[in-house]
Formats: C-alpha cells, sequence, structure tokens
C-alpha cells in the first residue's frame, strides 16, 4: 500500500501541471464581447437594476445576471482570477464528492486515493472541452455554462450523502439547501 502512495503523488502532481496552467492562462483573460455590455449595464444601472434589465429583456437567468453583476463591481481586473477559481472550485467540489461516493459504497480508500479520482475527472472534461476559451476564459459562457457544472457536481455529492444519511435513519432536515441549490442552477440557463 505505501508503494502505490508515491505513484500517486506523482500522478496528482501530472494532472495539477496542466490544471494550473490553464489557471494561470486565465490571468491574462479580459472582458470579451458581451462581458463589456453586461458590465456597463451592471455599472450603469446598479446590481440589482441590470438583474431586472437582463432578466426582462433577454433570459430569465437571474443567478447569471447577479454573478455577473458582481463581477461588474469587483473591478476589470477580476475576470482574470475567474477561470482559476472555476477551476479551484470544480476541484474542490469534484474531490468532496468522489468521497461522499466511495462513503456511500463503503469504500475506504486513502484520501490521496480520492483527491486523484477527483483530480482525474476535472482534467478529463477540461482536456475534452472544444474550446477552453470559451468555456473557461469568456464570462459571457463560464457563469453560464460552466460554473454550474460544479454547482451540479455538489449537488450530486449532497444528495448522495444526504441519501446516504436518511439509509442509516438519520433524517436530514437540510431540504432549504437542496431547494436553494436547485432554484440557483435551474436560474442559470433556463431562459434557454
Amino acid at each position: 500500500m505505501l508503494a502505490r502512495r508515491p505513484v500517486q503523488f506523482v500522478c496528482i502532481v501530472l494532472l495539477l501541471v496542466p490544471l494550473l496552467a490553464f489557471g494561470y492562462a486565465g490571468h491574462f483573460s479580459r472582458y470579451i464581447a458581451d462581458d463589456y455590455c453586461t458590465t456597463h449595464i451592471a455599472l450603469s444601472q446598479g446590481l440589482l437594476g441590470s438583474v431586472a434589465h437582463w432578466y426582462m429583456g433577454w433570459a430569465g437567468q437571474y443567478t447569471n445576471w447577479t454573478v455577473k453583476g458582481i463581477v461588474a463591481y469587483l473591478g476589470t481586473g477580476f475576470p482574470g482570477a475567474i477561470p482559476a477559481l472555476i477551476l479551484l472550485l470544480w476541484v474542490g467540489v469534484t474531490v468532496w464528492t468522489v468521497q461522499q461516493v466511495t462513503t456511500a459504497l463503503h469504500l475506504t480508500p486513502e484520501r490521496v486515493f480520492a483527491g486523484l479520482l477527483g483530480l482525474v475527472l476535472v482534467f478529463a472534461v477540461f482536456a475534452g472541452i472544444p474550446s477552453v476559451i470559451q468555456s473557461l476564459y469568456w464570462l459571457g459562457a463560464s457563469i453560464p455554462y460552466t460554473l454550474p457544472l460544479a454547482g451540479l457536481i455538489f449537488y450530486v455529492g449532497y444528495f448522495v450523502r444526504e441519501t446516504s444519511h436518511a439509509a442509516s435513519g438519520h433524517i436530514p432536515a437540510r431540504g432549504l439547501v437542496v431547494i436553494v441549490l436547485l432554484l440557483m442552477l435551474g436560474s442559470v440557463r433556463a431562459g434557454m
């Protein structure tokens, strides 16, 4: 068992290097195309005004417009941090979800293995996307499409965790979290 640990750490490093490169390259990203429009409306009409403007006139995605409005208020340099934050969130929730699933299946892999499997899943997604620019670096696509997938992965882990607790006789009283998360995730692309 101890002989596998160095191999797992080497694999983790090999998977982290390209993801870190994606995150670092995102540091150079700026507003593209419609990002200028959403930012202008957010700064000129305020956060709630911009959400109402886009929700009523473009698409019923209040979570999408709220996040884009908040990003507008954080300044023009903040879009460079979004890709790294999305990658960090994806890796975190994927590793956590892998731990929840393995626990529900009564498997007890080491945390290193759960981290490795989570990284493999995230790496596979980002290695297979047709356009890294559109999926990770462009706010107009990364916020409504890529970011909610991380939320969906969290929801899967949360669902597995709560279902396994309910199966063991413990009735979870956290239904409100599920409802709020589903409403937020559903609103991101509900208008399409």
